[in-house]
């Protein structure tokens, strides 16, 4: 709780959301006997071969579509496939492994794992939407802008980017920014802050609030997707007169 910089009742409230949801992870035919990436999250060897987490649907072609999601701190937790699964039966979900969080993570990496899936796969990947929580938010950012190309748009959860991030976005970025209005970790007012000059660089940037802490993704999990599924389908779909 300490380590984590929880408050008694975010641990409370996160204890007793993740004991319902690995129940039904360890029932999961797919899920529950999948290894931890524990080892991975804490090692420090340079030299490690990189992992991550992909759920397939039964039938893929290049028609599939592709959600990839960035970790934040404390490392790739089980949990954020197996819900984004239950969201997206349909599509090729891929969770990269990168130590304690994907702050730091280089596309580079992101670009090799989308190398390793297609080739196993023998399937040519479609464009990814891109999903980032927490510390992983600003790597979100900086890779989306670094690579518009490969991303169909940007889900940014509990996170927001950094102020030297601000300046030089891409117009064209298609980004949702979803955030607690009780986050103490990226407090609301730091986050309208920033929504607030996005708006005026991006002309398709939404920013959306919730009544929750940073663990909405957990806690408030009907609420979360149907905001998340809406924008993916104006962002696929956009209206004639969106400026």
């Amino acid at each position: 709780q300490q380590n984590f910089q929880l408050t008694p009742e975010e641990a409370n409230s996160i204890m007793q959301g993740f004991s319902k949801v690995y129940v039904q992870i360890t029932a999961d035919p797919i899920f529950k006997n999948i290894p931890s990436a524990l080892s991975d999250c804490f090692s420090k060897n340079p030299s490690r071969n990189g992992h991550y987490f992909i759920y397939s649907p039964t039938e893929i072609n290049d028609k599939t579509q592709l959600i990839t999601f960035l970790h934040g701190f404390g490392g790739n937790l089980l949990f954020y496939s197996w819900i984004l699964k239950e969201q997206f039966p349909n599509s090729i979900i891929i969770a990269p492994s990168y130590g304690l969080s994907w702050q730091d993570g280089p596309s580079g990496y992101l670009q090799e794992i989308y190398k390793d899936v297609s080739n196993r796969s023998k399937v040519k990947l479609t464009k990814s939407w891109l999903f980032a929580v927490s510390a992983g938010g600003p790597a979100g950012f900086r890779i989306y802008n670094e690579n518009p190309a490969l991303f169909k748009g940007y889900v940014c959860l509990a996170s927001s980017p950094l102020p030297s991030q601000m300046k030089g976005l891409d117009k064209n970025l298609k980004v949702l920014m979803l955030n607690g209005i009780k986050d103490n970790r990226f407090p609301i007012a730091g986050v309208r802050e920033s929504a607030a000059a996005l708006s005026k660089q991006l002309p398709n940037f939404k920013a959306m609030e919730i009544d929750s802490d940073h663990f909405f993704l957990l806690t408030k999990r009907d609420d979360t997707f149907k905001i998340i599924q809406d924008f993916m389908t104006q962002a696929d779909y956009p209206t004639k007169n969106k400026p």
